[in-house]
């Protein structure tokens, strides 16, 4: 019987650890990372079920409007008017019954998205607030990217992982040390069946014993320390590639948002103000005679189309609010970036140098191919946080 016991060289284990916690570091980047998608589409399906909302309740008021003018219309044939403007505002609240229709169709929807967002019943009747909590669009690019640089779980799963290779560059190199194997061994020794059982002294053997590898395949393991050294300079290329994503996608983001939210200012302070005033004079001329149903149906049409747009515009301010926050990794309006600090340190990331020769390993131009040369440095600039 023989027990044995394998000890790596010293650190061997400790980098190992290291190794692993960084990638459950990365694991754990990858989680937020889906928390925060989960979040950006929950939000869309909100702005989304909103606006749907919002527009079965204005297509109800106009519905309301037109049978009050039905009935004036009506009246109006008492003293001289035409069933032509009757006709009219029947035909025009059909029309409006055909949008809530599929309106309703789309509330269907957006409840049912809702719904598979957050895991319950598609049945759910859910209900939105008022008006949608629009905070002002960020302008200064330069403090978004900064936050996103310090938040955002891709950038920081991505410099987990460099520091994971690092590690991973060291434990190819204890690969040249040798392991030590220290074991036991016990042999029971008996008269009965010997070979020679006049001498057998009946007498079990214990012996110890010290062993070790030679690691003598120097190619093999210094072409190991070059795999990981290309394994770790990918890596930070994944990172800068990542970071340059970010940057256009903060930039395309903020510019989406800033258009739409000067589209909904120019609706809110000039549209509407005049499409409303030119509906309630053609209004009031029509009570008077002055003007036909059909300048009264064309305004109503023209109040009610900047109605819808305003409730469209909303939602998708609000939906690309809610995906420059999942591209920045932070709440922008509830948690808004502090100002830029000089202050803050931007660590770089260096390559380790090529293999060096172990204890078994001779010179890089007495066996096997010369190991790779060290390439340009690469830099990666990153705002930790704390």
């Amino acid at each position: 019987m023989t027990l044995a016991q394998q000890f790596p060289w010293f650190g061997t284990l400790q980098l190992r650890g290291e190794t692993a916690a960084r990638d459950v570091q990365v694991a754990l980047a990858e989680l937020a990372a889906a928390q925060l998608d989960t979040v950006a589409a929950v939000k869309r399906a909100y702005c989304n079920l909103y606006a749907s909302l919002r527009t079965e309740e204005i297509l109800t008021e106009n519905r309301k409007i037109l049978e009050d003018f039905r009935g004036i219309a009506r009246e109006r044939l008492k003293t001289g008017g035409t069933q032509q403007d009757v006709i009219r505002a029947e035909v025009l609240m059909s029309e409006l019954d055909r949008e809530f229709a599929n309106n309703k169709q789309g509330v269907t929807a957006a409840r049912s998205s809702l719904a598979r967002q957050l895991h319950v019943s598609p049945e759910t009747e859910f209900r939105t607030l008022p008006e949608l909590s629009l905070a002002g669009v960020p302008t200064q690019f330069e403090r978004l990217y900064q936050l996103a640089i310090a938040a955002r779980p891709e950038l920081q799963g991505r410099l987990a992982a460099i520091a994971r290779d690092e590690k991973a560059v060291e434990l190819a190199r204890k690969r040249f040390y040798p392991n030590i194997t220290l074991g036991l061994s016990y042999m029971d020794m008996e008269k009965t069946n010997a070979t020679t059982p006049k001498t057998a002294s009946g007498f079990p053997n214990v012996g110890l014993f010290v062993a070790f590898n030679l690691p003598v395949y120097r190619d093999k393991y210094r072409a190991g320390v070059c795999e990981a050294l290309e394994r770790t300079r990918a890596d930070a290329k994944l990172y800068e590639a990542q970071r340059d994503e970010t940057s256009s996608e903060i930039q395309e983001l903020m510019l989406q948002a800033r258009t739409q939210q000067n589209v909904l200012s120019l609706l809110h302070d000039s549209i509407l103000p005049r499409t409303k005033a030119s509906f309630d004079l053609a209004k009031s001329d029509y009570a008077k005679s002055n003007v036909d149903y059909a300048t009264v149906q064309s305004a109503l049409r023209e109040v009610l189309q900047v109605h819808l747009q305003i409730i469209q515009v909303e939602a998708e301010l609000g939906k690309a609010i809610a995906s420059l926050e999942r591209a920045v990794g932070s709440e922008i309006n509830e948690h808004p970036p502090a100002p830029a600090s000089t202050s803050n340190p931007v660590p770089s990331f260096t390559p380790p140098p090529s293999p060096a020769a172990g204890p078994f390993q001779a010179a890089p131009d007495a066996v096997g191919p010369p190991p790779v040369a060290p390439g340009s440095p690469v830099r990666v600039n990153a705002v930790r946080r704390g």
